[in-house]
């Protein structure tokens, strides 16, 4: 699948991100912890999904995607818990915001992002995140996946919001 083709469907796991409650996220990181201890296709070590892991190799185009995906979930979650757009945040004036928007954009939103994340949730909030990040990745990559890795990927999605799974936002 090509870059552009993954890259269509960032609006549609963007979306799910943003429909997310402050209280589903937070279970997320209820339902990450317990699965520590839980028998999974997905291996353990490798909780996190990351390029080259479960024998996929993605090319620099769509680790780009990848990339994205990660900047973009960081900003829906802020939303998610705030109802604010992360560049507002950014963009606001003054000497001291300055000092904030030196670096590349992406680095930007993800440090205001683990500001207001942390600050709203706590620091568990990242545990949390590996659950979220797993199913998003299950489906970004769903042609490139095996359905039960693409399961166990969303084992804690399934968890947290079972009637309404990610891949379900691209309809």
């Amino acid at each position: 699948m090509s870059a552009d083709s993954l890259r269509e469907r960032l609006p549609a796991l963007d979306l799910a991100v943003r429909s997310l409650t402050r209280d589903e996220i937070m279970r997320f990181v209820d339902v990450v912890r317990e699965s520590a201890t839980a028998h999974h296709k997905w291996p353990l070590e490798q909780r996190f999904w990351f390029d080259g892991t479960a024998g996929l190799t993605l090319s620099r185009e769509e680790n780009d995607v990848v990339r994205e995906l990660w900047t973009r979930m960081n900003s829906a979650l802020v939303y998610a818990v705030s109802g604010e757009e992360i560049d507002g945040l950014i963009d606001r004036p003054g000497l001291f915001a300055g000092l904030d928007r030196i670096g590349p954009r992406w680095q930007q939103i993800e440090g205001q992002a683990a500001t207001v994340l942390e600050r709203t949730l706590g620091g568990d909030v990242w545990l949390g995140t590996i659950g979220i990040w797993n199913a998003l990745c299950a489906d970004l990559l769903r042609d490139r996946r095996e359905a039960t890795l693409r399961d166990d990927l969303a084992t804690s999605w399934s968890k947290v919001r079972p009637s309404r799974p990610v891949s379900s936002f691209a309809s």
